[in-house]
């Protein structure tokens, strides 16, 4: 087993998957999170160019996206759009939520805030 001893938080992918699928706000949270990672042009037109491991991936950008627009908008999803986001996704030995396949860079951005706390904290 890998274990990561430059980790700042005790957050792990597991607590995180939960809390997708528990938790409306962090299905929110996840989406804008998310859509800030896109680049410029793929938040402008909603779709997904670079293959560089950020932001949302080509089959859940089209309707992800413009979730996270009324998310910042000041909006909030409803109940069908909350289920969309929580629909099974089956890839590897236990499906998860859709949005959960995200879990690894929702860590890593948990990772990065902490550390950027850090290290304010420290100067």
């Amino acid at each position: 087993m890998y274990v990561n001893y430059n980790r700042v938080t005790s957050w792990t992918k597991e607590q995180i998957l939960y809390c997708l699928e528990t938790d409306d706000r962090w299905v929110e949270r996840a989406l804008v999170m998310l859509f800030n990672r896109q680049t410029e042009i793929e938040q402008r037109v909603n779709e997904t160019f670079d293959d560089n491991d950020r932001g949302l991936q080509r089959a859940d950008v089209w309707k992800f996206s413009a979730f996270a627009k009324r998310i910042i908008a000041g909006g909030h999803l409803t109940h069908e759009e909350l289920s969309y986001c929580r629909r099974p996704w089956c890839r590897g030995r236990v499906p998860v939520v859709t949005i959960g396949k995200y879990r690894g860079q929702i860590l890593d951005m948990i990772e990065s805030a902490a550390r950027r706390k850090l290290q304010e904290a420290r100067a």
